[in-house]
This record gives C-alpha cells, structure tokens and sequence, in this order.
C-alpha cells in the first residue's frame, strides 16, 4: 500500500514552461482520497513553492531549501540553517577568488 509520494518540481511535476499539470488538483484530491500523503520536494524556497501550489497547500506536506526546511500539516519540523560566520567566510574567499 502506497502511503506517501515525494514530487521534485522542476523536469519531473512542471513542464517545460514550469507550469502545473492542469489535472493535478483533481489528482491530489484522489491521492488525498485514498490517504495518501503527498510531499513536494525542492531546491526552492517554502514560501516560493507555496505561492505555486495556492490553496492547495493545505494539501500538501514539503520539503524545501534543498532539504534545509521540513514542513509537516503546516508547521516547520526541522530547519537547518547556515552559520552566519560560515557564510561570511565562504564570500570572503569567493571575493578573493574574483579578484
């Protein structure tokens, strides 16, 4: 028995013109049916993937940031987030690079 699907966004649920299957309400309504749990998967930010996905969000369980942020019936179950101090260093070195 199927229990969960994890979709990736981009080359596997958006076409080309990144754009939803026109069916895919009405096939998340029957996954929903039949208690299936649908996560959607992505290098993409949660906010930027929930203003694709409107008000099926409700719907939907995500897993954003390239796996930083964890969202389960909308609350965040685990956020890993880059040490400011880490993230400061790799600029420096990307600058000195450039230079």
């Amino acid at each position: 028995m199927i229990k969960l699907i994890a979709m990736d966004m981009d080359h596997t649920l958006l076409d080309d013109r990144k754009q939803l299957p026109e069916r895919f309400p009405e096939i998340l309504q029957e996954l929903k049916a039949r208690g299936i749990t649908v996560v959607i998967a992505s290098g993409r930010p949660l906010n930027t993937l929930k203003g694709i996905f409107g008000t099926m969000v409700n719907q939907l369980e995500f897993i954003s940031d390239n796996g930083g942020q964890v969202e389960y019936h909308g609350e965040i179950i685990y956020k890993n987030i880059m040490d400011l101090a880490a993230v400061r260093t790799m600029i420096q070195c990307g600058n000195k690079q450039a230079d």
